[in-house]
């Protein structure tokens, strides 16, 4: 389950931060600080093993609660070397936020360069502001202490928009990565359909006209960068899911929950 270290935040909209944790204080506190964040959420290795950063969070959560008593503090889990579930993680957090309105701030340079490129991703598309914050000093005498200290500067890091595929778009390839195989144009119709994102056939809906408004759901996904591929002839074409479709789907659609489960 997600993990809440905090009391009930104020009103949206909010102040939110967005912070994978590494071996750093100043580089995570400092900006939070800045911003005067109302809500800050922690991404944290999923595995106690993996979670080397565990006695900087607790020293970065003692820093907060001391700077402001009732700030809102999230723990969140995710996979740090698998980008699908990293994108994944951010999305997720910087949709909910945004669908509440709150103005979503992520630092980039706090986490392992995986996690930058990730939550940078995840920026674009959920239209979050990412962050650099450059250091004063980066000695690190030993592994008790943080790997920089003092802040330099914090950067804006400069993205541009990602279009999504349509609600369409994201069924059909949330279809086509269910069924690693591909699907032919009948079965993904007739899945789209049952999950209500194409009409039934009808008197007024013949199946030419259904194919071809399949195809004009397909066409956008099938051009480069393509999301999705096929192969086969005319009669057997089957439709597949492609990385970049994979990636959009946890871009745009993101489906984990904010846990460590």
């Amino acid at each position: 389950m997600e993990q809440r270290t905090s009391h009930a935040a104020a009103s949206p909209p909010l102040r939110v931060e967005v912070v994978p944790v590494g071996y750093y204080l100043d580089r995570i506190v400092v900006p939070i600080q800045k911003h005067n964040a109302d809500r800050v959420y922690l991404v944290k290795a999923r595995t106690k093993e993996e979670d080397r950063a565990a006695p900087f969070r607790s020293k970065v959560i003692e820093l907060l609660r001391r700077w402001k008593p009732k700030i809102e503090i999230r723990q969140v889990g995710t996979d740090l070397w698998d980008l699908g579930s990293a994108v994944e993680t951010f999305s997720a957090i910087l949709r909910s936020e945004g669908e509440l309105g709150n103005s979503v701030w992520v630092n980039l340079s706090t986490g392992s360069k995986l996690e930058a490129v990730a939550a940078a991703i995840a920026c674009m598309a959920q239209g979050a502001t990412p962050y650099y914050v450059r250091m004063e000093s980066y000695d690190r005498p030993d592994l008790e202490k943080p790997l920089a200290q003092g802040v330099l500067s914090i950067d804006l890091v400069p993205t541009f928009d990602l279009s999504a595929p349509s609600s369409a778009g994201l069924a059909a390839l949330g279809l086509l990565e269910e069924n690693p195989s591909g699907l032919s144009k009948k079965s993904l119709l007739s899945g789209l359909t049952d999950s209500g994102f194409m009409p039934p056939e009808s008197p007024d809906r013949t199946v030419q006209a259904r194919y071809a408004r399949l195809q004009a759901i397909l066409q956008p996904m099938l051009e480069s960068p393509p999301l999705c591929s096929s192969s086969g002839n005319r009669r057997g074409t089957r439709i597949h899911i492609t990385d970049r479709g994979r990636l959009a789907l946890r871009m745009f659609a993101p489906r984990a929950g904010l846990s460590d489960s």
